[in-house]
């Protein structure tokens, strides 16, 4: 994920201001503390990378994960294979 992609989906939430370096910074210092995500090399422009890892899903109660795999799915028609 980049901080372009955090910063389209923060616009979707109608913040009234976009997330500032500053405010990254902190926001990705509590994310690692908990083991959540981190940045991948610098943050230095809306190409930075950022890992966010699989423990996030312990965080997240399942009803948003669900709603955020629906976005993210470009085939939502599909059968999955068993």
């Amino acid at each position: 994920m980049t901080v372009e992609e955090v910063q389209t989906e923060l616009q979707k939430m109608n913040l009234p201001r976009r997330l500032d370096q500053p405010t990254l910074e902190n926001l990705l210092r509590t994310l690692r503390r908990y083991n959540l995500a981190r940045p991948v090399g610098r943050l230095s422009g809306p190409d930075s990378r950022i890992e966010v890892f699989p423990t996030v899903l312990l965080a997240l109660p399942d009803s948003d994960l669900a709603d955020a795999a629906a976005e993210s799915d470009p085939h939502p028609h599909r059968a999955w294979p068993l």
